[in-house]
């Protein structure tokens, strides 16, 4: 069975399968790199990306978790694990972002 490549707006997706974000570590750079790398659309979660990196982008930590939203939703985190999946995938690979 074949399927035949979506094109969403300049992108072109070779093989037709969308990774869906899967929360805190399952979908950042590693997984959503690699999947739009192989030609399909990895998905980058931003969720808990203070935990990104063990803990690297979270300013404040309580018992050793992230103390509240700002860190547990880093924004330099994302930034961050945006950068890595880029480097992954390669910079004509489209990737995606699960934002809640």
């Amino acid at each position: 069975m074949s399927f035949k490549p979506l094109k969403i707006g300049k992108y072109i997706i070779e093989k037709p399968i969308v990774q869906g974000g899967m929360g805190v570590g399952i979908s950042w750079d590693g997984l959503a790199g690699n999947v739009s790398k192989e030609g399909g659309l990895g998905v980058i979660s931003s969720v808990g990306t203070g935990y990104y990196l063990d803990k690297k982008f979270a300013g404040k930590l309580v018992s050793d978790r992230p103390l509240n939203e700002d860190n547990f939703y880093s924004k330099d985190g994302f930034d961050a694990i945006i950068k890595s999946a880029r480097e992954i995938a390669g910079k004509d690979k489209p990737l995606a972002a699960n934002i809640l």
